[in-house]
């Protein structure tokens, strides 16, 4: 992962969102992000109580994004509070190491103010500027409307469906919406 330099830009609202690359001391505050948005969003696989990751093991994960080229982990900030985050990385065999999984995820109270827009235009920018990586995945819940709307306007289409993928309690499940884009490499 290349660290990129801070990218700034005004988000609905009119706060400055500052987006930049993952560093070891962001570690802590990554745990209470992602902590904080399984609090508040029925979106998501896993559940807070799930969470058990240390310091050292999140500074880890920051290493392990920091060391492979084709990976991306950013941190979205407002007021210096870490509000959203992108993680990317490319499949580790040669004959999937072309494409990438992503995961967004975003504060509840500054969701729909361009977050999650500045997040991906970051993400499709590095992407386009990097020739190994020629398709980005990600998977979503199919009632988080908002994240599909967001995904679609980036141009991300939907190639599939894991069927009754996501289990709530007896009885109740989810698909899962698998999505993709392919990139334009700038040549």
């Amino acid at each position: 992962m290349a660290y990129l330099s801070a990218k700034r830009c005004r988000c609905k609202s009119g706060d400055l969102i500052t987006v930049r690359s993952a560093v070891l001391d962001d570690a802590a505050a990554l745990i209470d992000h992602s902590t904080s948005v399984l609090l508040e969003s029925t979106f998501l696989i896993s559940q807070s109580d799930e969470l058990t990751l240390t310091e050292e093991q999140r500074q880890d994960w920051i290493r392990q994004h920091a060391a492979s080229p084709t990976s991306l982990l950013l941190v979205a900030e407002v007021d210096g509070a870490i509000v959203g985050m992108l993680n990317f990385a490319c499949g580790e065999r040669r004959r999937l190491a072309h494409r990438g999984t992503l995961g967004v995820s975003v504060r509840k109270d500054h969701q729909s103010i361009g977050v999650g827009s500045a997040l991906l235009e970051t993400l499709i920018e590095w992407s386009e500027a990097h020739p190994a990586v020629e398709k980005l995945c990600l998977a979503v819940v199919e009632t988080n409307g908002p994240a599909i709307q967001l995904y679609q306007k980036f141009g991300f289409a939907e190639e599939g469906r894991r069927q009754r993928e996501v289990k709530l309690g007896p009885g109740q499940y989810l698909d899962d919406i698998l999505m993709y884009r392919f990139v334009d490499v700038a040549k």
